[in-house]
């Protein structure tokens, strides 16, 4: 079977000329680093060419790591890899702990704080978070006695791993690490580095650095995505801060999505929204979600994500009120995104969730102002050039496209992005600070 066969039987579509390049980029040995806008397919793109050979019992590594920066992207893509890998393999395994060699089912497992099915990456693919994955490779594990601390960092060798959403990494410290490792391991493990939003510059730098190959995607091509083709997202900037009377107003018993800067703020509007619909006959379905909850509660709201706002969803008259747990790798999409002011990559990831679908592709964004930094205080400069950016825009708000997103990075973005990666053009310093966590076993480090 061709590899275009078999991706069509494991998703349900051909791949895009690029996930294509991206497999061949891996088949040849080489290291990748790849940029498309959100709802693009790149999880596919890393995942499929690994799952290929493996249906014959062949592979290109000898496991697929996956890793994102928090457990909700985490879990929610492993979810969606898992049904698709019973529709190949037939049954699958998902407590990789409890894998005999060498026989039995293919195994697909979540490895993340509160469901530990795979503490020693056992499975074939494995969804984990970026603390599970670098925690592991100083021999400091999160989730393992200091005793066996030493075991994830050797799965790390002949293994395919996938950082995904590196641009939300913070630069002087996961993102340094993930640099020193991939240094480190060249030549015996492959990596895919993927995003929506980092800048043309730091994607260059990192190719340059770390020997990798940058899949790079015209805007023809991403033109003729079926996600590209007829989306039309409306970008609106607002002088005022957000409230629950204006969020009120403009829902029209659609799917709202109201993205707030910090758990507080998230609380407030929601309670102020309970009490805004008090009574109303046609009360939407109100919806929270943040950081703070507890696993079981986290996954029952996620649990009705996808009925409201999955590529599936039949649901509508929904608000959703939430923080940054969605700002990245979740598959649902609104009509209208509400979202306070931030930096300009985060919001081109929020906004990542309204018009994200060929059948929905029409949406609008309305970007607020905030009354100070909040999480945002070490990005200031960031904060500013974006809001002059938004500012620019019509009052009757413009269609935004990818070009200009891009474009919006570009200049928002890209200089302090190659100043932050231009600390690890020598990785001495990072590399001896790794070492101390090797070598110490202070988990402090």
């Amino acid at each position: 079977m061709s590899y275009r066969e078999f991706f069509k039987t494991l998703t349900g579509f051909y791949p895009y000329a690029y996930q294509e390049r991206v497999e061949e980029r891996l088949r040849a040995g080489d290291s990748v680093i790849l940029r498309v806008p959100t709802g693009a397919g790149k999880t596919w793109a890393a995942v499929a060419p690994f799952l290929y050979p493996l249906a014959d019992g062949r592979c290109i590594a000898d496991r697929l790591l996956y890793a994102l920066p928090l457990r909700s992207l985490a879990s929610s893509l492993h979810a969606t890899v898992y049904k698709k890998m019973e529709s190949v393999f037939g049954q699958v395994g998902v407590a990789g702990n409890s894998r005999q060699y060498p026989d039995g089912p293919r195994y697909c497992s979540l490895q993340i704080g509160g469901q530990k099915d795979d503490v020693f990456f056992h499975s074939d693919v494995i969804f984990t978070t970026i603390d599970q994955l670098l925690s592991g490779y100083v021999f400091l594990p999160v989730s393992l006695p200091d005793r066996v601390g030493n075991i994830n960092a050797g799965a790390l060798i002949g293994s395919l791993v996938v950082f995904d959403e590196i641009h939300l990494l913070d630069s002087s410290i996961a993102l340094g690490t993930v640099i020193e490792m991939l240094d480190r391991l060249r030549g015996v493990c492959q990596f895919i580095l993927m995003t929506a939003t980092t800048s043309d510059k730091a994607i260059s730098w990192l190719a340059n650095r770390l020997g990798a190959a940058a899949v790079n995607v015209a805007d023809e091509e991403i033109r003729a995505l079926p996600a590209q083709r007829t989306k039309q997202r409306t970008w609106h900037w607002s002088d005022e801060q957000v409230n629950a009377d204006t969020i009120a107003t403009q829902h029209t018993g659609a799917r709202t999505i109201v993205l707030l800067n910090s758990v507080r703020k998230a609380q407030d509007i929601f309670l102020a929204l309970e009490r805004h619909y008090e009574g109303h006959s046609d009360k939407p379905l109100l919806m929270l979600l943040h950081s703070r909850f507890y696993p079981e509660d986290r996954k029952a709201v996620e649990d009705q994500l996808l009925a409201c706002f999955g590529p599936a969803a039949t649901k509508t008259n929904v608000i959703l009120v939430t923080t940054q747990v969605i700002e990245a790798g979740m598959d649902i999409s609104a009509d209208h995104l509400h979202s306070e002011l931030a930096p300009m990559n985060a919001l081109i990831q929020r906004a990542g969730r309204t018009a994200r679908y060929e059948h929905r592709p029409i949406g609008s964004v309305t970007v607020y102002e905030i009354p100070g930094l909040g999480p945002y205080k070490e990005d200031k400069f960031l904060v500013e050039a974006t809001r002059s950016k938004l500012q620019s825009l019509p009052p009757e708000g413009r269609v935004v496209d990818f070009v200009d997103e891009r474009e919006w990075v570009e200049t928002v973005h890209a200089d302090a992005e190659v100043k932050n990666l231009a600390r690890y053009d020598n990785l001495h310093e990072r590399r001896a600070e790794v070492h101390k966590a090797m070598d110490q076993g202070d988990r402090g480090r």
